[in-house]
């Protein structure tokens, strides 16, 4: 798992890297799927599952949808199925203007984005509320396409789970 969050972290970083122009604004898109690779940390320590879901943009800034977390290897494990709230701005938009001129690279393109989920959990034995708060910071790789990087925390009941995740977006 920390190959693969290596790996796509040197791809996020290495886009800016062989820029020659300031990159065009990407179109407008309204509706996106994602896939990711997750690290679950469980009883047992980080485990691999899995992220994929669905966006539908409402404004400039907010979206909502729907994600489900699971791991496809064992059906023993915990399902979370969340609908999402997301609130995502521009990296260049959140820093102020003496930070952005000490960074390397251009931050206009870079989009954070916080969400907060609410939904179900399910696995034997196991059927109720989860809640979910995540950070995701994102690089448009071409028009269509997104790599993503973040963090997030589930809440089943009392129990606190870190996913640490990476994955790509699809936008029309």
């Amino acid at each position: 798992m920390k190959r693969i969050i290596v790996f796509t972290l040197g791809l996020l970083f290495a886009s800016a890297v062989f820029a020659q122009a300031p990159p065009t604004a990407p179109p407008v898109q309204m509706f996106s799927f994602s896939a990711s690779a997750v690290g679950y940390g469980g009883v047992k320590g980080m485990q691999g599952i899995m992220t994929a879901g669905s966006t539908v943009r409402l404004t400039e800034y907010l979206s909502i949808g729907a994600d489900r977390t699971w791991n496809p290897d064992d059906s023993k494990q915990p399902t979370y199925n969340l609908g999402d709230a997301n609130y995502g701005r521009e990296l260049g938009d959140l820093l102020p203007e003496n930070l952005k001129a000490k960074l390397l690279f251009d931050p206009t393109h870079w989009v954070v984005t916080f969400q907060a989920s609410a939904g179900k959990v399910t696995a034997p034995g196991i059927n109720r509320v989860a809640e979910a708060a995540a950070i995701y910071l994102t690089r448009p790789m071409s028009d269509h396409m997104q790599l993503t990087c973040g963090y997030r925390v589930l809440f089943p009941g009392h129990v606190l789970v870190h996913a640490p995740s990476v994955g790509i977006s699809f936008t029309f």
